[in-house]
Formats: structure tokens, C-alpha cells, sequence
């Protein structure tokens, strides 16, 4: 095993992990990390292995809080809500509540939010009007999955931009931000409001049904059981969670893919009318430079993984970054390649058990709003110097990204 690492706060590796990421999985794909004291997977075998192994838990933050929590009430609350999300859950429960809130996210049921998303993107761009330079960040990919996640549950559109700032604060914890020092504080406050307003919502509901997403996971039985007022609460905070942030930097991170590699970007354009190549160009998207970079599991017993030894309650980092981009997989990975017949592969949605319940949404929204961008807008192009990326260790898309287009 090297002695070497990666600096992952590092500004050029926060840039551009990938490099980075490509050494360690060809040079020490299972590595022990001193400074994070974890291990660091990055073949896409392994992950795929591990997805699949029992002996790696997803439980980890009532882990956490159990282990740091001690008299930080803001780490407590965050454990109690987060700690119900079943992406940090292993079977039975982990299971249970998929069973129960699947249905209302199955791809029929996302199908229907096709001509509400279209609807939103039609409108976000005729915002832009004639400027002929914006923030694609600020105008459309924060502000549209934000939407169409109000819609889907029934939030009124007042409160989308309070629900953006809290998602964002509650992303201190949940994501491992790597420069805030106050980020359970910051998230304890995010969260309180969130659950503030979903309690009032599922009060209001309960008293008043519709047939908004919400509706249907307050009516979600299996038999004698139903989510819990407290779980639906923290189904609601995820799904707002976990589909906007992932979403935002998935738009974002997709079409500054396209700009910077004009030929697929005219590639694209000319096959607007292809259903299949716009979902195969989404799944490069993620596959090349995804929202997702790495999911952490923990070791629930000793074991030898990759003729290394790992000892019960040693962290693991699963890096997607590296995994889509491995070479015993993906054909010349480094390229950005739309019509890449393994696309499909790509594991930026996790994998197996732990597929996340909302992929047919994200990718809904990406097939979506693609064409209709790309029949918006044309000569696109990237002015502004290279972005600014998010600070977090799991989740991995700019700040800001300014364009500049003709009508």
C-alpha cells in the first residue's frame, strides 16, 4: 500500500479530482487514506462489489452522531432526522421504507412531470430574454429542480427559495463540506425550517388530500404499516435534498461538458429528435463528470477486501468519480463521448439495493431540458475564468457558471 495520498481539499483537486482519482485507481485502488483515516475504493469492480456486500453499512450517520454527538444538541437533531433517510439505512429498514415510497417515484409515475418540467424550462429560459450572457447556475439549473420538487410535493412556490437556502445549509452536514467549521450549526438551522414547513404541509394535507406526490406517500401501506409522521418528514426533507442539490449540478456540470467539446455538443443538436441518443448523452453526462463523486459506507465487522485488511467500524469512500471512469469498463474513459455505447454503466446513481429512488426524475429533468436548451440557445459558449466547485467531498458541481449565447 503507498505511503503517498490525495490532498482532497487541495484547490486543484477540488478543481479537477479526476487525475487525481485515476492514480490511486490504477496505482492503490484499495487505500488507506491517513489524513481522513479511511479507505478510498476506486475501480468500478469494487464498488460494485461492495454495493453488494452486506458487511458494508450504510447506516453511518447515527454512527456518527452516536460516536460525536455527546452534548452537541445540533448533532443530535441532524442524527434524528437524517438518521431516518434510507440511503443511511441498511435492510430491514432500509427496505421498508423503499417498499413503502416507491411506488409514488417508479418511472410511470415520474413520466407524468414531463410536460410540468418542460413547462418550467420553457419559462426559465424566456426569462433570460435578450441578454445574451447569464448565470445557467442561478437562472436554470438551481431554480428548475427546485420547482419541479415544490410541484411534486405540493410546497407553495413561495417557499422554494427558503427551501433552496436551508437544502444548501443542511448540505454542510450531509456532504462533508471541508472549509465550514460552524456546518452542524448551519445544518441544524436548515433543518429545523425544513421540517417546520413539511410538518405544517402534512398537517395540511392530511386535513385537505390532492394528488400531489406528498398525497400519496401520507396514503403508501403495505399491509397495516405506513411511514410514521416523523419519517415522512424526513422523506420529504431527502427527496428536497437529495433531488435539487444532485440535479442543479448534473444541469450545470452536463452543459459545460457540451461546450467544451463542441463536436458532441453539434452531435447533440443534430439528434434532438432521438429520444435514445439524448438519454444515452444524459448517462455520459454523469458518467464523465457527475454530481455524485463518493458515498461513504462503514465496516460492520472485520474483513479482507482487496488483500487489504479492514477493521470493524473503518470508513469506506466509494468514488464514482474514479469507478465511471475505469478503463476496464469504459473504452478511452477520459473522453467525453455522447453516444458511448456503455454509457449506461455508469454508476452515478449508486448501485443495486442502494439505486437511488429518485433517478428517474433526475434523469427525466435531463432529458428534458436538454433539447429544449439546446433549441433555445445557440453558440454557446463559456467567458468567464474556470469555476468555482463546491467544497464538499461527496458531491462535486461549480458554484456558478456564466454563458454567453446568441438567440
Amino acid at each position: 500500500m503507498s505511503e503517498d495520498s490525495v490532498d482532497f481539499s487541495a484547490p486543484d483537486v477540488i478543481a479537477d479530482p479526476f487525475p487525481a482519482l485515476g492514480r490511486l485507481r490504477e496505482s492503490d485502488p484499495v487505500h488507506w487514506h491517513c489524513g481522513m483515516r479511511s479507505w478510498c475504493l476506486t475501480r468500478y469492480a469494487d464498488l460494485t462489489a461492495v454495493y453488494r456486500d452486506p458487511r458494508f453499512s450504510a447506516q453511518r450517520i447515527r454512527n456518527f452522531v452516536t460516536d460525536h454527538g455527546g452534548q452537541n444538541p445540533d448533532l443530535e437533531l441532524l442524527g434524528e432526522c437524517v438518521g431516518l433517510w434510507m440511503v443511511f439505512n441498511d435492510p430491514p429498514t432500509h427496505t421498508r421504507l423503499r417498499k413503502l415510497t416507491q411506488q409514488a417515484f417508479n418511472r410511470k409515475s415520474m413520466e407524468k412531470m414531463r410536460p410540468v418540467i418542460a413547462r418550467q424550462v420553457e419559462h426559465l429560459l424566456q426569462e433570460f430574454g435578450d441578454a445574451g450572457q447569464v448565470d445557467f447556475v442561478d437562472r436554470l439549473a438551481w431554480p428548475l429542480p427546485a420547482n419541479v420538487i415544490a410541484d411534486l410535493l405540493g410546497v407553495p412556490r413561495e417557499h422554494v427559495e427558503d427551501l433552496k437556502r436551508w437544502s444548501d445549509d443542511l448540505g454542510q452536514f450531509v456532504l462533508t463540506s471541508r472549509i465550514n467549521e460552524d456546518k452542524y450549526q448551519v445544518a441544524a438551522r436548515g433543518l429545523k425550517n425544513m421540517n417546520a414547513l413539511f410538518a405544517d404541509l402534512i398537517k395540511h394535507k392530511r386535513a385537505n388530500p390532492g394528488n400531489d406526490v406528498i398525497d400519496e406517500l401520507i396514503a403508501a401501506s403495505d399491509g397495516s404499516d405506513t411511514l410514521s409522521a416523523q419519517e415522512l418528514i424526513a422523506f420529504c426533507v431527502l427527496l428536497l435534498f437529495a433531488g435539487h442539490e444532485t440535479t442543479a449540478h448534473f444541469l450545470a456540470s452536463g452543459l459545460r461538458a457540451l461546450v467544451r467539446h463542441p463536436d458532441q455538443m453539434l452531435k447533440l443538436r443534430a439528434g434532438l429528435n432521438d429520444p435514445a441518443l439524448v438519454a444515452n448523452a444524459c448517462n455520459e453526462m454523469l458518467r464523465f463528470d457527475g454530481p455524485i463523486v463518493a458515498i461513504s459506507r462503514h465496516v460492520s465487522e472485520d474483513l479482507e477486501f482487496g488483500g487489504s485488511r479492514m477493521k470493524h467500524n473503518d470508513r469506506v469512500y466509494l468514488f464514482h468519480g474514479a469507478a465511471n471512469r475505469d478503463p476496464r469498463v469504459f473504452d478511452r474513459p477520459d473522453d467525453f463521448v455522447i453516444d458511448r455505447e456503455e454509457a449506461g454503466r455508469m454508476i452515478g446513481f449508486g448501485y443495486g439495493i442502494h439505486l437511488c429512488l429518485g433517478i428517474h426524475l433526475a434523469r427525466l429533468e435531463g432529458e428534458v431540458a436538454f433539447p429544449i436548451i439546446l433549441r433555445h440557445l445557440n453558440n454557446i459558449e463559456l467567458p468567464g475564468p474556470e469555476p468555482q466547485w463546491t467544497d464538499t467531498l461527496v458531491i462535486r458541481g461549480p458554484k456558478s457558471l456564466p454563458i454567453r449565447f446568441t438567440n
